[in-house]
């Protein structure tokens, strides 16, 4: 049986940044990943040498003071290629919507063009400042988070706490629609059941987002090229078992056993509660405590376009909603990994209950269904556009064959108000060298999120020589 310092089980975003943090650290890191391509949710398929992404195509967090941008620092010689296009994402309403990354041009465009009310511009101020102030915070915090040495700061914090936990009010906005599906993406929730300051980050993160030529297959490629020699990924290779020896762990695979004394699990709680709930109970409580999760429809389809984008991500807020999942909006993400000058590769994406389609005698027929919904709102919203060759749809169902992760759910768990958070899983479990990551762990979902926690736990392991 092969021993190894570290295993990391999933080779999505999550763990290939933990997988790089840990070997920059000189510990051999073996990422076992069930899949035949890395990425998870972010990952991507290829057909006729075109690359597709196929669940989330959209990076943020490349911001000074952002974890992302933090994260990238952690490895200044080799570059991640972007740009930063002015306006971040389109809204397709009875009238467009530019959501501009700069904060002065975002609100002068709500006045200009929006007749957007000042209490509408002091709304949107206020979720930037909110937005700000807490990354500025979880900056300075670390593991433990609340010990003697830090315990003014964290004291001094609880006054902008009770601000940050308090409800939602944007009843008084013209496009609370666009915003609640908006939300949905970002925190799985609507504006009505969150905190003002999840939906500050929720709302803000959008405005910070940029363009990779071949969306978020060049991330994947960037987290790969970042990884050391220590590091040694397996694909393909699907945990079965995980067995709590005296001196760490067997981690029993199809393609064999392999022995560590750290384990770090990005699974979704679900999936790892069924491994490992024999010697950490609590992961059997959090998984039915957090029971609900979305799933996602996703299209996926080449297009020709003869117009100027004015930007590569937009939300279609549709004439009525889908059939069969209700969502009002499909977010479509631009993309070219190809050198035609106007061939685009698009991913289309919206929120599904993953109990609602299943595979059975209208599993096609919905989606042929969800096909022709796409189709017509393309056509609708980019009148230059000319949709080439087949439209392929994903389900849940499709979500669960390749990525495994349990009733094909995908994004991290539902937000709400108050203190939710404390019922969701944490790193850290009653054994000290079993980690939780990913997006159904605090922090949560986003990249920004998964970057923070990745570079928490592995600083925390560093201080206490344990890596």
């Amino acid at each position: 049986m092969k021993e190894i310092d570290h295993i990391v089980i999933g080779a999505g975003v999550s763990g290939l940044m933990t997988s790089a943090l840990l070997s920059k650290e000189s510990s051999s890191v073996l990422v076992l990943e069930r899949h035949t391509t890395l990425g998870g949710c972010a990952g991507y398929f290829e057909r006729d040498g075109k690359v597709y992404n196929v669940g989330a195509t959209t990076l943020s967090g490349v911001s000074a003071g952002r974890p992302l941008n933090d994260f990238l620092e952690r490895f200044p010689h080799i570059k991640l290629n972007y740009t930063q296009p002015k306006v971040s994402q389109t809204i397709h309403h009875s009238k467009k919507i530019f959501l501009y990354r700069n904060q002065e041009a975002w609100v002068n465009h709500l006045k200009n063009h929006h007749d957007a009310s000042q209490k509408e511009i002091k709304a949107w101020n206020q979720i930037n400042q909110i937005d700000h102030k807490i990354f500025s915070f979880l900056k300075k915090f670390r593991y433990p988070i609340i010990t003697f040495s830090n315990l003014k700061e964290v004291l001094s914090f609880i006054p902008w706490l009770i601000s940050f936990l308090r409800p939602t009010n944007f009843t008084f906005f013209q496009y609370k629609k666009a915003i609640d599906e908006q939300l949905l993406v970002s925190t799985q929730n609507t504006s009505r059941n969150i905190s003002q300051g999840i939906a500050s980050i929720g709302l803000n993160y959008p405005r910070d987002m940029v363009h990779l030529k071949r969306g978020m297959f060049d991330f994947i490629d960037y987290l790969k090229r970042i990884q050391t020699s220590e590091t040694q990924i397996l694909t393909t290779t699907a945990v079965k078992k995980i067995i709590k020896l005296k001196d760490g762990f067997e981690v029993v695979t199809n393609k064999g056993s392999f022995k560590a004394k750290n384990v770090y699990s990005t699974l979704p709680i679900w999936n790892i509660s069924k491994l490992a709930s024999h010697f950490i109970p609590k992961l059997h409580k959090w998984s039915q405590k957090n029971s609900l999760s979305w799933g996602a429809m996703t299209a996926y389809f080449d297009v020709d376009i003869h117009e100027t984008l004015s930007s590569y991500y937009h939300q279609i807020i549709l004439e009525s909603p889908l059939s069969l999942s209700k969502s009002e909006s499909i977010f479509v993400s631009f993309y070219q990994s190809t050198e035609s000058l106007n061939e685009y590769q698009v991913t289309v994406s919206t929120h599904i209950r993953p109990e609602i389609l299943k595979r059975g005698v209208d599993y096609k027929k919905h989606k042929e269904q969800f096909s022709l919904e796409v189709r017509k709102a393309i056509e609708r919203n980019f009148k230059s556009a000319t949709i080439k060759g087949p439209i392929t749809v994903g389900t849940p169902q499709t979500f669960k064959r390749f990525t495994g992760r349990h009733n094909g759910n995908v994004g991290g768990l539902i937000h709400q108000n108050g203190f939710y958070f404390l019922k969701w899983p944490q790193v850290f479990t009653s054994d000290p060298n079993f980690f939780l990551l990913g997006d159904t762990t605090l922090p949560g979902q986003s990249v920004n999120s998964l970057a923070l926690g990745a570079m928490k736990l592995t600083d925390y392991l560093k201080r206490e020589n344990k890596i």
